[in-house]
């Protein structure tokens, strides 16, 4: 099923069904396209696994704004910098609080895309979403809903077409675990002055 935004009604509605009955969605980000499943569901999971021809279940998730704390540790020192960043085009490593299958060493990457689809998906479901690009496992991700190979849609169960993402390129993925700059992506100048001691 493809659907297109502007309207949202249709597309939430029919995301949060599939979702929660444990089917994947195709949708934009401010970013990239991502494939997206219930990252709490095992088997969902490894249907963007078969998808993606990839091996390892390491995804990021989108929540709410204002349910990060649900999911992760945010030390006080690092809240200021969530709050004035998201919703952005940046992924920020954490420590997990809750046991869920992409956590992986008792970490949890976390993403607040600056997107209206994605918030108003995010807070419809209230549940993790995975947020991994729509290609495959090294080959190059697509910032154009057109530009998504046939062979991906066409194993996934609603395409949402939102047109081309607005950055174009991959988040700034930050490990604020680790106090270090995982990948220069999209925002990375805006953000860069705030993270003088990290390193990259």
């Amino acid at each position: 099923m493809k659907i297109n935004i502007p309207p949202y009604k249709k597309a939430l509605k029919e995301c949060v069904l599939a979702l929660k009955a444990g089917k994947t969605i195709l949708y934009p980000t401010d970013t990239l396209y991502g494939i997206g499943a219930d990252a709490t569901d095992i088997k969902a999971i490894k249907k963007i696994m078969k998808i993606k021809k990839r091996k390892d279940d390491k995804f990021s998730v989108i929540v709410e704004k204002e349910r990060i704390g649900e999911y992760a540790d945010v030390p006080k020192k690092y809240k200021k910098l969530l709050n004035i960043f998201l919703p952005g085009p940046y992924t920020f490593l954490l420590k997990a609080k809750k046991k869920i299958p992409i956590v992986k060493n008792n970490i949890i990457a976390i993403r607040v895309p600056k997107n209206k689809f994605c918030i108003l998906l995010s807070k419809a479901l209230r549940k993790p979403i995975i947020s991994t690009s729509a290609n495959i496992s090294g080959k190059s991700p697509h910032y154009s809903f057109d530009l998504v190979p046939n062979t991906i849609k066409k194993q996934i169960e609603v395409l949402v077409d939102g047109g081309k993402c607005h950055y174009k390129k991959g988040s700034t993925i930050i490990d604020l675990v680790n106090k270090k700059i995982v990948r220069i992506g999209a925002g990375y100048r805006k953000i860069k002055k705030y993270l003088a001691n990290f390193h990259d």
